[in-house]
């Protein structure tokens, strides 16, 4: 156990997308929690010989655990809830809680510790405060980097959207911590055992679930392999590509998806799959060919959204009428998806059609505001493409 903690720790420093996609399922709170306690004490020891007494004035143990428990990791997992379709933030901190709370001990861990090893190569009052104050502000982007990649990891979003997570949550950890140093006579009323006691009582339950996320997601990826070792069942290697697409690492998502298809050729979801993950690459040839199996196999696949894949390949690919025909189909099946109504309104600006292209850009941009809350942050994307079309096309 220990030795695989250790290897997933020093992975972090060279290859930390895959570091963090292995803690989320395999790594522990508990390895993380005592290498931060490692690097608080390598760290006060290596600045207190540096600069004399400021060891002492360094958050410790459990400042840390405390500050990145208690702070950053509920308002990381609030932002996600808001600029992502994740689900509310009461269900995603159950859910998520403990493996996100593991990658950011882990990730403060990491970050600290070539911080501290310069500190100590450095003699005692030969550097200047600056260089204190530098190289504390490069353990903070150390660290925002790889929670960036565990965010991504998790939750599957974007590098911009990760990046701004990481940053807001670092944001209000400051704020909520300046505001705890202010009202320090206030806030220390908290740790009345009654309080703590109500605390308890009042959120027992949402506690008994944080904890139970700490172990779910490992069991559930667990039972997936082992049922992945059944050579004639192909749904658990489809299941185990979705979590690495939604995680993207296609690598491997591609690899279980393809082993689906050698066990069953006719699993039209592993196709389809396939196919996306080739369109989003690049591989158009290859995307297609998967998305025509697809559509041979089931031409409903995914409520019709295989016409549409199609339609953007060929659109992609420069074969502008051929696109005009499935994504017609498409919007014919589905007259209010953004993203198809905005695909045919490129396609019909292609073909020098303005006034039909102006009526899709329009109908994708109602589309995305008739759409409850929770999807509309999803297609928004849509909506502002065809905003900025129709701000070209005259009037």
């Amino acid at each position: 156990m220990i030795v695989l903690q250790a290897r997933l720790f020093i992975l972090l420093y060279y290859r930390p997308f895959t570091a963090f996609a292995r803690i989320i399922d395999e790594g522990s709170w508990i390895f993380g929690a005592a290498m931060v306690l490692i690097v608080s004490r390598l760290s006060q020891y290596a600045f207190a010989q540096v600069y004399r007494g400021v060891g002492a004035a360094l958050p410790g143990i459990f400042a840390t655990v405390i500050g990145l428990a208690v702070l950053f990791v509920p308002a990381c997992i609030l932002v996600v809830t808001l600029i992502e379709a994740t689900g509310s933030f009461s269900v995603v901190l159950r859910r998520d809680y403990g493996p996100l709370l593991t990658c950011s001990l882990i990730a403060w861990a990491a970050a600290g510790l070539p911080i501290a090893l310069i500190f100590l190569t450095l003699s005692a009052g030969s550097s200047a405060p600056v260089i204190l104050v530098s190289l504390w502000c490069l353990q903070i982007a150390l660290f925002a980097g790889a929670m960036s990649c565990a965010v991504m990891a998790l939750f599957g979003t974007s590098a911009g959207r990760s990046v701004l997570v990481v940053v807001l949550g670092l944001g209000i950890l400051a704020m909520s911590t300046f505001l705890l140093a202010v009202l320090g006579p206030v806030t220390s009323l908290l740790g009345s055992p009654f309080v703590l006691y109500f605390l308890y009582q009042a959120f027992r339950g949402e506690l008994g679930d944080i904890g139970a996320s700490f172990r779910s997601r490992g069991n559930f990826r667990r039972q997936l392999e082992a049922a992945a070792l059944n050579v004639h069942d192909a749904d658990p290697h489809y299941q185990l590509g979705l979590i690495y697409q939604q995680r993207r690492q296609y690598t491997q998502a591609v690899e279980e998806f393809k082993r689906a298809i050698a066990i069953d050729p006719t699993e039209a979801d592993a196709h389809f799959q396939l196919g996306r993950i080739a369109r989003e690459q690049s591989r158009l040839d290859e995307a297609m060919a998967y998305l025509t199996a697809t559509l041979r196999l089931d031409d409903k696949h995914s409520f019709s959204e295989i016409w549409r894949e199609i339609g953007a390949v060929h659109l992609q690919a420069g074969r502008v009428e051929e696109a005009r025909q499935y994504l017609t189909k498409f919007v014919g099946r589905r007259e209010y998806d953004p993203e198809g109504l905005y695909l045919l309104g490129e396609t019909l600006l292609k073909l020098s059609q303005d006034t039909q292209a102006a009526e899709m850009f329009s109908r994708a941009v109602e589309a995305v505001r008739m759409l409850p809350p929770y999807r509309r942050s999803q297609m928004r994307k849509w909506s502002k493409l065809a905003e900025a079309e129709l701000r070209k096309l005259p009037k």
